[in-house]
């Protein structure tokens, strides 16, 4: 196959393709993740949304000449994926480094792509975290502001029927929605393994100090802004995109991070609005009812 340069991959899908892997069971790995609560409910975000910010930044002329002249690595016929490791190892080559080239090529040396980094707590009673992947900008001081965090997973963590079964009807009102899932005994419509990835992503929004989260298991990409986080509480609901079709992983996991990075320069904690979903009242007012009803608050 010829190669082609990372603007015609933005268009191809991501090599091989795994259509039937079987479920695979997380687990809570940490004490600050145990600790953290996820949103009881969620709206879906469009994921046209998120790639209008890549078509965006991939329209910029020079953006664009320059990544005319890279090129797209080829799949390793030997590659194997099975682990959590191989999926990470595999996404550095064919998904971030497409994406972290147009970041580069938009931004210069602004942002930095890091890898295992450790952040160490700053509330008593919390571990460090650890991400797999995270994306920061430094300012003259050297002191990073983190502005986007990526975790991979075993291949079959993600299971988009978890994720729907926590969607809310945006035609239902916010109090409507939040009575429902009070009415649960976790107080949350996430369950299972969803549950688990969501109370670390809280995990990762307090200690990264960042709505933007996202996660990847190869066959999945789940981008979440957890929009009323509040260390280690999720807040009522968050905003969710399950990305659909391979093709569309680079493209829109770049625009997730080129908002991230918008929104962390300009100081904006707000979901962009392009949905049909009203917006969450923000956490610090008390026109409805949610504390009150919530004993783990």
């Amino acid at each position: 196959m010829a190669s082609i340069n990372i603007i015609e991959a933005f268009g191809q899908p991501l090599p091989h393709d795994i259509k039937n892997a079987p479920a695979h069971m997380t687990h809570i790995s940490g004490h600050s993740t145990e600790l953290a609560t996820p949103p009881a409910f969620a709206y879906e975000a469009s994921q046209t949304g998120w790639e209008a910010y890549a078509n965006g930044l991939l329209g910029n002329p020079i953006v664009n000449s320059t990544l005319r002249t890279q090129r797209l690595a080829s799949w390793e016929n030997i590659r194997y994926l099975d682990v959590e490791g191989d999926v990470g190892d595999a996404a550095a080559v064919h998904l971030i480094n497409p994406v972290d080239l147009a970041l580069s090529a938009g931004h210069d040396s602004d942002i930095r792509s890091l890898n295992q980094h450790t952040v160490k707590a700053d509330h008593v009673g919390l571990h460090n975290a650890r991400a797999d992947k995270c994306w920061a900008w430094y300012d003259r001081h050297e002191i990073p502001t983190y502005f986007a965090v990526l975790d991979y997973k075993k291949i079959g963590t993600i299971q988009e029927n978890e994720f729907t079964m926590a969607l809310a009807p945006a035609r239902q009102s916010f109090q409507a929605n939040v009575d429902q899932a009070f009415g649960l005994r976790a107080e949350t419509f996430f369950e299972k393994n969803s549950y688990i990835l969501l109370k670390q992503a809280v995990n990762y929004a307090d200690q990264y100090n960042t709505r933007y989260i996202a996660y990847f298991d190869w066959r999945c990409l789940v981008l979440l802004h957890l929009t009323q986080a509040n260390e280690s509480d999720g807040g009522d609901c968050c905003y969710v995109t399950f990305v659909k079709g391979r093709k569309n992983f680079r493209r829109a996991l770049l625009g997730f991070l080129e908002r991230a990075y918008q929104s962390s320069v300009r100081g904006e904690d707000a979901m962009p609005r392009f949905g049909p979903y009203p917006p969450p009242p923000p956490t610090n007012l008390g026109g409805y009812e949610r504390s009150s009803r919530r004993g783990r608050r």
